[in-house]
């Protein structure tokens, strides 16, 4: 089955608590939730892209804050983010075996990111090594 005809069959609540765990944006997900239903996954894409890049920088913000930190405190990283949990788990794996010099440099890099620019740095990290 295909992921516009699942997101189409299911509740509000659930449909809805689907989207949170996608964006964190609560202005990019009642967009989605107007957009409903999709005729199929070409324009699931299409609209949540489109949602995306309408955005404020204060929805973007908002997105962000729900987006765990690469090499941040994994224990606080696991309760934080449990909605999310698998999918942090894959992009972080890399992380699980780094030497301590590695955590290190993640975690400064992190920090003067965060001081520099105001909001985390943000990477897709699935299959990648912390190194």
């Amino acid at each position: 089955m295909s992921l516009s005809n699942r997101i189409n069959q299911l509740t509000l609540h659930e449909r809805t608590q689907m989207l949170q765990r996608c964006c964190g944006s609560s202005v990019w997900v009642n967009r989605m939730l107007s957009s409903h239903p999709f005729q199929n996954d070409q324009e699931l894409f299409q609209v949540a892209e489109q949602h995306w890049w309408s955005l404020s920088k204060a929805d973007f913000l908002e997105a962000f804050s729900h987006h765990p930190k690469i090499g941040g405190n994994l224990d606080a990283l696991r309760q934080k983010f449990s909605s999310t949990h698998n999918w942090s788990a894959q992009e972080q794996a890399g992380v699980t075996a780094a030497s301590e010099e590695t955590l290190k440099a993640l975690s400064d890099g992190n920090i003067e990111y965060e001081d520099r620019f105001g909001y985390i740095f943000i990477v897709c990290a699935t299959g990648k090594s912390a190194t």
